[in-house]
């Protein structure tokens, strides 16, 4: 029998999203700004964070846990916060925005940005589930 890794481990990758940006630009791809600064701004709220994969998507890791991984998708942006529980921390205010939601996603328009505020309440939901997890450092 062969013994598979699990998807959703997290593998250290130390330019997963700098190379997934890069491929974007490189592409032409008319959303690398879009998920260029999500990154961005995520890394200015969690400086301490790495890069890794997780599920195959390039990552922002805190702790060990994939904290958020941002990807150009054929229709929409994805922002996956690896928590569907900290997804609902936002939930509301991305549908009253017209923002669609799954699960575990955020389906963010190509021409649409993400709600001023709604990253920072997202990312503190996942770090505060993480510790939660992880346990106080």
């Amino acid at each position: 029998m062969l013994n598979h890794p699990d998807p959703a481990d997290v593998r250290g990758d130390a330019a997963a999203v700098a190379d997934y940006i890069e491929q974007l630009v490189a592409g032409g791809d008319p959303r690398a700004e879009t998920v260029a600064g999500l990154y961005r701004d995520v890394r200015a709220l969690v400086p301490s964070a790495a890069e890794g994969r997780s599920y195959g998507m390039p990552a922002l890791v805190v702790r060990g846990k994939a904290s958020i991984s941002v990807v150009a998708t054929a229709k929409h942006v994805g922002v996956y916060p690896y928590s569907g529980t900290s997804l609902d921390a936002v939930r509301g205010a991305l549908r009253s925005a017209g923002i669609p939601t799954t699960k575990g996603a955020i389906q963010l328009p190509n021409d649409t940005p993400l709600p001023s505020g709604l990253l920072e309440r997202l990312i503190e939901a996942r770090l505060q589930e993480i510790e939660h997890i992880m346990g106080p450092r």
